[in-house]
C-alpha cells in the first residue's frame, strides 16, 4: 500500500503567499509520504541541496527531521533526468515510466507537460501540482485501499501485489504477530492439511523481492493427552518444540538470501487473547514503521481465493509497538515461570537463521 512518488525539487522551493499555509502544506506532504509513499529521486544530493535552500528555518528543520523516515529511494540511472529538467511529456515517459506512479511538480511545469502530451496517450506517470498533491488519483486510490477490507473472492496474488508487495520492497525488517501462524505451519508439514501455510507462502514471496530480517511472534502448539489420574479426562498441553521444528524446516526451503535473520518467539496463548487477538504485520525501514492489522492474519495467504472477507487496515505506530512489547514481556514472564516449575522453558527468542 505504497505509491512511488517523484518530486520536482523546484516545486519545493515555490513560496506561498502565507508562510503558515506553506508550512502546513509541507507538513501534510511529509505525513502522506511517510504513510503512503516512497519518495523517488534521480539524485539524492539534488534533493538534499534543495532542502538546504528552503525558505525559512522552520521548513528546513521540518524536512531534515522527517527525511530519515521517508524511505528515500535514489534511482541510480543517470539517464533519468531530475524532474526540474523535464519539459516534454514524452521524455518524462521514456525516463520515468516504471519508476514512479506520481510526479509532484510546479504549476508551470504541469501546464507545459500536459500541453506537450499527445492527444489520447495513456498516463505513464500521473502529474499533479505539489500544492494540490492530495487530489492526485494515485494517492486517493492508495488511501482508499489502506482503509478497505480484504473481500471474499479476492485473489491471494492480488492481496499480495496491491497491499504487501510495495511494503516488502521497501523494508529491512518485518515483525509478524500471529497467534496461529506457527500452528498452521506445523499442520501443513506434519498433519497433511489440504491448505498451504500462510506463513510459508508469505515468506517465500518475501524472499523473492526483499532482503529482510523477520521476527515471528506466534503461539504454542495446543494438544491433548490422557489424564493419568482419570482415564475419562484429557489434559490440554502447550508445547513449543514442534513450532520451532516447523519454522526451521521452512527456513531451509526459502530461496536465496531474502530472509537474512529469522527469529522466533513463542508467547503463551493467554498473551494473544489479552493483548493481540487480531493479528498484524509490521514493516520497518530505518526510522519508519508501518503496521497493518489483518483480522485473519497470514491465513489470507492459505488459498488462492479468499473464502471470507477480513479487516485489513493501518494501525498507529504506538499501538503496534505496545502490542509487540506486551507479547515479549508475557513470553519472558512465561519462561521465568517454567524455569521455577522445573519445566523445560520456551526461549523468549530463538535464532532460526542468522545473517552472514
Amino acid at each position: 500500500m505504497l505509491a512511488r512518488i517523484a518530486l520536482d525539487c523546484d516545486a519545493l522551493l515555490e513560496e506561498g503567499a502565507d508562510s503558515e499555509v506553506q508550512y502546513e502544506l509541507h507538513e501534510r506532504l511529509l505525513w502522506t509520504l511517510e504513510r503512503y509513499g516512497v519518495l523517488v529521486t534521480a539524485r539524492d544530493e539534488h534533493l538534499l541541496g534543495t532542502i538546504r535552500h528552503l525558505s525559512g528555518r522552520g521548513l528546513r528543520e521540518l524536512w531534515a527531521n522527517r527525511l530519515p523516515a521517508l524511505r528515500p529511494h535514489v534511482i541510480n540511472d543517470h539517464a533519468a533526468a531530475c524532474l526540474c529538467q523535464v519539459e516534454d511529456y514524452e521524455r518524462l515517459c521514456s525516463e520515468w515510466r516504471g519508476k514512479a506512479e506520481l510526479a509532484l511538480i510546479t504549476a508551470d511545469r504541469a501546464r507545459r507537460l500536459q500541453s506537450s502530451r499527445a492527444t489520447g496517450s495513456n498516463d505513464c506517470v500521473e502529474l499533479e501540482r505539489l500544492d494540490l498533491f492530495s487530489k492526485a488519483r494515485t494517492l486517493r486510490n492508495i488511501v482508499e485501499l489502506a482503509e478497505s477490507p480484504i473481500v471474499k473472492g479476492e485473489q491471494r496474488a492480488d492481496v499480495w501485489r496491491k497491499r504487501f508487495y510495495p511494503l516488502a520492497m521497501h523494508t529491512d525488517k518485518i515483525v509478524i504477530c500471529d497467534r496461529y501462524a506457527g500452528t498452521r505451519l506445523h499442520e501443513h508439514y506434519f498433519k497433511r492439511r489440504p491448505w498451504e501455510s500462510g506463513l510459508r507462502w508469505f515468506l517465500k514471496e518475501l524472499s523473492q523481492c526483499s532482503t529482510s530480517d523477520v521476527h515471528i511472534i506466534t503461539g504454542p502448539l495446543e494438544s491433548y493427552m490422557p489424564d493419568p489420574q482419570d482415564s475419562k479426562k484429557r489434559l490440554r498441553i502447550f508445547t513449543a518444540v514442534e513450532i520451532e521444528g516447523a519454522v526451521r524446516r521452512l527456513a531451509k526451503e526459502l530461496p536465496g538470501a531474502g530472509v537474512r535473520d529469522l527469529k522466533l518467539t513463542i508467547a503463551p496463548n493467554g498473551a494473544f487473547r489479552d493483548e493481540s487477538h487480531d493479528r498484524h504485520l509490521q514493516f520497518n525501514r530505518d526510522a519508519n514503521r508501518i503496521s497493518i492489522w489483518v483480522g485473519r492474519g497470514l491465513e489470507v495467504f492459505e488459498q488462492e481465493q479468499q473464502g471470507q472477507g477480513t479487516a485489513c487496515q493501518y494501525i498507529p505506530k504506538g499501538v503496534a509497538d505496545t502490542i509487540k512489547g506486551d507479547l515479549l514481556r508475557r513470553a519472558t514472564k512465561n519462561m521465568e515461570g517454567q524455569v521455577k516449575s522445573g519445566v523445560r522453558p520456551w526461549p523468549v527468542e530463538t535464532q532460526i537463521t542468522a545473517a552472514s
